[in-house]
């Protein structure tokens, strides 16, 4: 199976067949192509640790050609060349693993979840190692405007609103969806679409009734129940959904970058915008660093201070990593229509906002 993935050819390999059909299903969004794979992605039973180089207190290990992260997956990124093998706990159908799914908080298993882990945990760190000084990632979703052509990112830490606006803005006319959560952009400015099916939580739903029927007509009748049980025991409950399935609208494949939209929560009563003076490639690399931290830059730090004690002299994947992400931050800030500063109140009209927000794209 080879796609076009965030302007890079990836490859994908999965012999398993109840695995295939489900990354199929998942990634079916995406373009296929038979161009030369930029990147090698295969799912394998296990992985080898026999020949191991070392190991350490947190879940990282290294082998002779591979750095090994264990994160909800075991993931090994070979150390020269764009291949990933990974692979996940195996599942039995039994009491147990369908009690463990109602617990969850969006009713998952690791089988069912497949193509979140992919992204996540595999193809993003992936990008990130081997294609930084290309693609910059900002935490954000991300719309296409028709009026403009161009695309629009709302960033901003996370809980500010980003996927509620996103859904509000989804409402109106003229609004295609590039991605939920994690935004991948080029040098040249150009947003690839990232089909990572958005997290819709119960909050977001309060704020648009309606589309809470997008998500119960692909619920099963169990699903349906423990949706229920949560929100009678006030505890966060969400559902993964084909953002096709979600909006009911054609989607965008890729879209050059006009304004990006900082979200800030304050005090103030009614939305604002200004366009400050910030540093922001600093904000943006601490907020991804923070974002994909537990899967990617962990194991990064610990993989930098290993090479310090052993001090080869030479710039760590880590420094490498950085150092590429910032200065794609910085080329993209002087190329773009701006970098703008939204305020809003802590507790927000979805609608005044997003009637706000609107105008200032247009």
């Amino acid at each position: 199976m080879r796609y076009k993935i965030f302007g890079k050819c990836v490859e994908i390999q999965i012999e398993r067949y109840k695995k295939k059909e489900r990354m199929l299903k998942e990634l079916g969004l995406y373009e296929r192509t038979e161009e030369f794979p930029d990147l090698l992605v295969e799912y394998v039973p296990s992985i080898d640790y026999q020949h191991m180089l070392y190991n350490a207190p947190k879940p990282f290990f290294e082998l002779e050609s591979w750095d090994v992260f264990h994160t909800t997956a075991h993931v090994a990124f070979h150390k020269d060349t764009p291949r990933v093998i990974f692979t996940i706990p195996e599942e039995k159908a039994n009491l147990k693993t369908l009690r463990k799914r109602f617990a969850h908080i969006g009713f998952e298993t690791m089988s069912t979840s497949l193509g979140q882990i992919f992204h996540e945990t595999v193809l993003i760190p992936a990008i990130l190692r081997y294609f930084s000084n290309e693609l910059s990632p900002f935490h954000g979703s991300a719309l296409f405007s028709e009026k403009t052509g161009k695309a629009v990112i709302f960033s901003g830490l996370g809980g500010v609103g980003k996927t509620s606006l996103e859904m509000g803005i989804m409402q109106r006319d003229g609004y295609r969806f590039l991605c939920d959560d994690l935004c991948l952009v080029n040098r040249n400015g150009t947003v690839y679409a990232n089909f990572n099916w958005p997290k819709i939580y119960a909050y977001n739903l309060s704020l648009f009734p309606q589309m809470r029927t997008q998500i119960s007509r692909h619920d099963s009748l169990l699903g349906k129940i423990q949706w229920m049980y949560k929100r009678a025991w006030n505890k966060p409950v969400r559902r993964r959904i084909s953002p096709e399935k979600l909006y009911s609208k054609p989607l965008c494949l890729e879209a050059p970058l006009g304004k990006i939209f900082f979200l800030h929560q304050d005090n103030t009563r009614l939305p604002g915008i200004e366009k400050p003076d910030r540093k922001w490639a600093e904000i943006f690399m601490s907020i991804i660093n923070d974002e994909l931290y537990h899967v990617f830059f962990r194991f990064l730090q610990w993989k930098e201070l290993r090479e310090l004690v052993e001090n080869n002299g030479q710039e760590s994947l880590l420094e490498r990593i950085r150092t590429d992400l910032e200065k794609g931050y910085r080329i993209l800030e002087k190329n773009l229509d701006g970098i703008y500063l939204l305020h809003s109140p802590r507790r927000f009209d979805i609608n005044r906002l997003t009637d706000f927000l609107v105008k200032e794209i247009e």
